[in-house]
């Protein structure tokens, strides 16, 4: 007795022709990048994007300062969520970058006291767009 195989059996299936569009010149998005590689324009753009987890909560929702930055940095929760390791990495950085820091406390700031450690999420919007301080200070 002879075991016939239907041809169909061993074959591929016919190959469906599907659309697939294919992205031109994928690259890594900000938040895959680590956070030492980040451009100033992108970190600003990080800090704003996690001010919710930068945020002091002895000030109102968009105030971050010097310690609530410390604090993230260290893992200790602001307000009883843990910061994410992404979070805590801004957080360092942005006290890494000096000049970013007394960037965005310098707009902040008042002319009597321009900087006090504090910055807002205006203050990150307005140094994101370019938009600088009239107030001098020394270096």
């Amino acid at each position: 007795m002879a075991l016939t195989v239907s041809p169909h059996i061993n074959t591929a299936p016919p190959a469906e022709t599907h659309a697939i569009t294919q992205r031109e010149n994928p690259q890594t998005t900000t938040s895959e990048r680590p956070v030492d590689l980040l451009t100033r324009e992108e970190l600003l753009q990080e800090i704003i994007d996690n001010m919710d987890a930068l945020h002091d909560p002895r000030f109102d929702s968009e105030t971050i300062t010097r310690d609530s930055l410390k604090r993230t940095a260290d893992g200790v929760p602001l307000r009883g969520t843990p910061p994410t390791p992404r979070q805590s990495e801004i957080a360092a950085e942005t006290l890494k970058r000096k000049d970013v820091f007394k960037e965005l406390d310098l707009i902040g700031g008042s002319t009597m006291f321009p900087l006090n450690g504090t910055f807002t999420l205006d203050d990150a919007e307005n140094v994101a767009a370019g938009r600088r301080s009239t107030v001098a200070f020394a270096e």
